[in-house]
């Protein structure tokens, strides 16, 4: 708590969460109600994805530095993010080639490594954010658990190129397979666009 006492609040970025100085170094401050966490009866399932975010070691996903609580809160400190979202640069800014190759090659290297360490978490592109190094940095980890098994992020991961690239949501269609009601993504790419993704596909094999 000693640390929290001595920080500086910069500025509010959200509801609850706040950019802060602390240290001589900008951070990212979510104040959470324990009043409101019990009242949802989700207090075992907070400490669980605080805990399996402070050792969570790799450079795409945001860094939680510390935590701590008094009888009220808890304070969780993490990485600042200084260029936004993700899905605020689809809607206001450019994407070019580079940075959808850059952007895919990290969402491919946050796969291998939850894999690696039997951790599964929903991608979202609302979930991404940018660092001063225009480095993607996943965020927002509340959904992440541990999993006995490999999971397949690849769908999603194509999900969010296609966003980058035609800067809106997916459509689906949803068929009967096996008995089995199946998502299938409703796309219609040019030739140009087909060329592009199986550029990106082989950056990432090689």
């Amino acid at each position: 708590m000693e640390q929290i006492k001595n920080m500086k609040v910069l500025e509010q970025l959200g509801n609850n969460c706040y950019r802060i100085l602390i240290q001589n170094q900008q951070a990212q401050l979510d104040v959470i109600s324990k009043r409101m966490v019990l009242a949802n009866k989700s207090y075992l399932q907070l400490r669980k994805w605080i805990e399996i975010q402070y050792h969570i070691n790799h450079p795409n996903v945001q860094k939680l530095y510390f935590y701590c609580h008094d009888q009220d809160h808890v304070y969780v400190v993490r990485e600042y993010m200084p260029k936004g979202s993700l899905l605020n640069w689809i809607k206001y800014g450019d994407i070019d080639e580079e940075l959808l190759n850059s952007i895919a090659n990290q969402l491919f290297s946050v796969q291998q490594y939850l894999n690696e360490n039997q951790l599964y978490l929903d991608l979202q592109i609302e979930n991404i954010f940018f660092d001063e190094n225009n480095r993607i940095k996943i965020s927002n980890l509340e959904e992440i658990e541990h999993k006995s098994k490999k999971a397949n992020n690849t769908q999603q991961i194509g999900l969010i190129l296609y966003e980058c690239i035609f800067k809106r949501k997916c459509r689906f269609d949803y068929v009967m397979l096996n008995d089995q009601v199946i998502r299938q993504p409703r796309v219609l790419i040019t030739q140009e666009i087909k060329d592009s993704v199986l550029k990106l596909l082989q950056e990432y094999i090689k």
